[in-house]
């Protein structure tokens, strides 16, 4: 997950391109203008834009031993706009094509997200069509930039509408920075600015640049980086966090970092499919060892699933799982939901109108999500789940989710008729995570008890 610059910069930009030069490529001239032309444009924007841009661009912002993929999903799903520098072979680069569809998708979705596709190499948005890849995203609606050949021109064209969106001054929160800015409000209210400074120091962090925050601010902000860059190791820096410092924050406020914290081992791509999961009974597919499973020494009935709705949605909490296992019908599984869904749920032998219980499901105002656990080896049932989906439209369940939970293995495409698979797949590391989680709550009885 990339680190948030304390200053907190009105807009993250993502670059998407195809110019790194190869070992066969140092005597190609074309090869050679594309590469300079990307880091004259990088370098271009951060010179316009100083204080208000933050570029996110491949050989600039990864270091060596990065899991460069990783890091590369976490910008394209947490960055705020992206421009897209299409040279002929970056028409051709299958990574090029990934980061396209991603960023086009969020651009078609999300009303604040900006996308600025720019043809270089002389190509015209009838030659970018003729890729029937290319001709299905249709970029041209989009506002495409053409006749560009060099680092002044390409900005030229886009400040207009980067200054427009600059101007806002405010960019949308990503589910990321609302996870910093609240762990970051935690630090400035409980901590002195000498600890702060301290612990900034011992995970690595520069003092924080000079911004519109206050001293205390901005190394709480910088302290709320450094704890959360990295999602996989973010719960162990916790630990030693809180063995370290002192005096340490009332025990309520360190429940409330912890269950910051607690998910950030979720893809942040996979936690958008979740949370860009629209239309009324969308179907997702789930796998991982532990997607259904009860383990109450982390106070959780559905561990996997519960951390990826909470990475997807962390400052929600009007979250309510449905789990439903008898699926030999639509209306058997819909009952079940009714079923979660009832006031009377905890009363056995009370039950309400089926008309009253639909009722209850339609007006749920936050994420509903039913979990559809069949027996095992059992492939999904295209029919069945156009069935449900088509339950939810008609009945009006704006907040309802099916995901099905495939088990501890995700399969192909083709075994998946009708569910969006939720990927990156876990590869069983969902059982490291549980251990991880339950080593900090022991953490957390020690410090406490």
């Amino acid at each position: 997950m990339p680190a948030l610059n304390p200053a907190m910069p009105a807009l993250r930009i993502f670059v998407s391109h195809s110019s790194r030069l190869r070992d066969d490529e140092t005597s190609a001239a074309q090869a050679q203008a594309n590469w300079r032309l990307l880091q004259e444009t990088c370098c271009a924007l951060r010179d316009a834009y100083p204080d208000d841009m933050e570029v996110l661009v491949d050989y600039d912002g990864l270091q060596p031993g990065d899991d460069w993929e990783k890091s590369l999903d976490g910008w394209l799903y947490d960055c705020h706009a992206g421009v897209l520098l299409l040279s002929k072979r970056a028409v051709q680069s299958q990574w090029v094509r990934k980061e396209a569809s991603i960023l086009c998708w969020r651009a078609a979705n999300e009303p604040d997200f900006r996308l600025y596709p720019v043809l270089l190499d002389g190509q015209t948005p009838e030659d970018i069509d003729r890729d029937p890849f290319f001709r299905t995203l249709r970029l041209s609606r989009f506002g495409v930039v053409q006749d560009v050949a060099c680092s002044k021109s390409i900005l030229a064209a886009l400040r207009p509408r980067l200054d427009e969106r600059v101007s806002l001054r405010r960019a949308p929160r990503t589910p990321f920075e609302k996870i910093v800015t609240a762990v970051e409000s935690i630090f400035a209210a409980e901590i002195d600015e000498r600890t702060l400074e301290e612990h900034c120091r011992r995970l690595g962090e520069q003092s924080p640049p000079r911004c519109h925050l206050d001293r205390r601010r901005a190394l709480a902000r910088s302290l709320a980086c450094a704890l959360l860059r990295d999602g996989e190791s973010a719960q162990g820096r916790f630990r030693q966090l809180i063995a370290d410092i002192f005096p340490r924050p009332p025990r309520e406020r360190a429940d409330e970092l912890f269950k910051y914290v607690r998910s950030l081992w979720v893809d942040a791509g996979a936690a958008r499919i979740i949370a860009d999961a629209r239309e009324p009974g969308s179907a997702l597919a789930l796998n991982g060892e532990f997607v259904a499973t009860e383990i109450p020494e982390c106070d959780s009935r559905f561990f996997t699933l519960d951390r990826y709705l909470e990475r997807a949605w962390p400052d929600s909490s009007e979250i309510r799982i449905v789990s439903v296992t008898r699926m030999h019908s639509a209306e058997e599984i819909w009952q079940g939901v009714r079923e979660g869904c009832s006031p009377l749920r905890s009363s056995p032998g009370r039950c309400l109108p089926a008309a009253r219980l639909d009722q209850h499901v339609r007006q749920y105002s936050g994420h509903l999500i039913v979990l559809l656990t069949p027996a095992p080896e059992t492939a999904p049932d295209p029919e069945l789940l156009g069935e449900l989906q088509g339950k939810a439209l008609t009945q009006g369940c704006p907040s309802l989710i099916f995901v099905y939970n495939v088990g501890p293995q995700m399969p192909p495409p083709s075994l998946l008729p009708g569910l969006q698979p939720i990927l990156p797949a876990l590869r069983g590391e969902d059982d490291l995570h549980a251990t991880e989680e339950i080593q900090t709550r022991e953490t957390l009885k020690r410090y406490y008890s």
